[in-house]
């Protein structure tokens, strides 16, 4: 065989193999995307008692956006002992045993501390980097805490105004509330060296909040969970000192028990979220009015006309949103026939800010007429809706 045809046929056998290792031969080679690590949820019961010691039953899932979950690994960490190596399970369930330990007698004290861990393993071999994890003892398991505001998805900075609120809610599987006694957080200054957004993945490879100090100095003090004893709202919620446009900044929550024992998640959007302060944000604000029907209005230049017959009844109402950028609504006010509605001297608003959410009906006979709301948030952004009606003989 020549030696130019021998090279020949060795130069396709190396494209072909390098195809089969998604390296491209050619300009028209398709690279496969990055592999998305699995994601992991985990539940516990509350320990049992169980002859000469006491049991917990652990629960757990997975979710992989490109694949599926093959199997989990789990562990048990003990204070004071080699940290061990995974385990394989095919079981979504699973139930550890533990003998008595003299610490954990009677409520004096929180008992031998252990951490239980569980990762998902997708159908590539990938582990979830950020595994689902429990504290307990023989007395107590340790809360769960996530943030309910904001409700958005983000791969990267959500968006808030000047004045950022969170709120969160928290469980504590063995306190007879049901909720931890105290949580807290922190507000860290972050973003990427060029200034740029961290990025969800950047965030989960190096979380700073798996390292940081408990007595980290820019954690708030501990504060009770349940504010108000006669409240059924079982939450708590925070706002912000006024910052800095374009800053970025890491807010995270923690949430303590009775016994001490503290939530240690910190994962995106459930414990933490990353946010940039934005000058633009604006609250969306929705009027309902029957002959009109539903208008969302974002702004100060928001303008409807519509032609209106004698008498007809006119009956505004209406709702606003802030919480897509970490905002709150704080108050709405109304006017007919305003002379300049940014004067909020005009003698023709009907009523000054306050918790309005509809307007009297009103009707007219002849003439021009118009309808103004305005909705403002807690960084005193202005949203308004302007009606401009024009009686006519139908």
């Amino acid at each position: 065989m020549r030696q130019s045809t021998l090279r020949a046929i060795v130069s396709i056998l190396l494209c072909a193999t390098g195809a089969m290792i998604l390296h491209a031969c050619g300009d028209n080679a398709v690279t496969q995307p990055a592999n998305e690590a699995p994601e992991t949820e985990l539940q516990a019961s509350s320990p049992r008692p169980e002859d000469g010691g006491f049991a917990v039953d652990f629960g757990f899932s997975g979710t992989d956006t490109d694949g599926r979950v093959d199997f989990f690994e789990w562990r048990l960490l003990e204070k004071g002992l080699q940290e061990q190596p995974w385990a394989r399970t095919d079981d979504r369930e699973l139930t550890l045993s533990f003998p008595d330990d003299p610490s954990d007698a009677g409520f004096e004290g929180a008992g031998a501390e252990r951490t239980f861990q569980v990762r998902a393993v997708d159908d590539r071999g990938l582990a979830d980097p950020t595994a689902a994890a429990l504290d307990f003892t023989a007395l107590t398991l340790s809360p769960e805490i996530f943030i309910s505001q904001p409700l958005v998805p983000a791969l990267s900075c959500v968006q808030s105004g000047r004045v950022a609120s969170f709120r969160w809610t928290a469980t504590d599987a063995d306190s007879k509330s049901g909720g931890p006694a105290f949580t807290r957080y922190i507000l860290l200054p972050a973003s990427q060296p060029n200034g740029n957004c961290l990025t969800r993945s950047i965030f989960e490879a190096n979380n700073p909040f798996l390292a940081l100090a408990t007595n980290d100095p820019h954690w708030s003090d501990w504060l009770p969970y349940h504010e108000d004893a006669d409240s059924c709202d079982p939450s708590r919620s925070v706002t912000l000192p006024s910052l800095d446009v374009g800053d970025k900044f890491l807010f995270a929550v923690q949430a303590r028990d009775i016994d001490g024992a503290t939530s240690r998640s910190f994962r995106w959007l459930e414990q933490v979220v990353h946010f940039q302060v934005s000058g633009s944000v604006l609250p969306v604000l929705v009027v309902d009015e029957s002959a009109f029907g539903q208008q969302a209005f974002v702004g100060l230049n928001g303008l409807k006309f519509y032609d209106i017959s004698r008498g007809q009844a006119l009956v505004f109402s209406w709702t606003a949103d802030a919480a897509s950028y970490l905002g709150l609504i704080e108050s709405y006010r109304y006017g007919w026939d305003l002379l300049d509605p940014d004067d909020p001297n005009d003698a023709n608003w009907v009523v000054d800010w306050g918790d309005w959410s509809s307007a009297p009906t009103q009707s007219f006979d002849e003439g021009m007429h118009s309808f103004v709301v305005q909705t403002r948030d807690n960084s005193g952004t202005v949203t308004r809706a302007t009606y401009e009606l024009s009686v006519v003989d139908f």
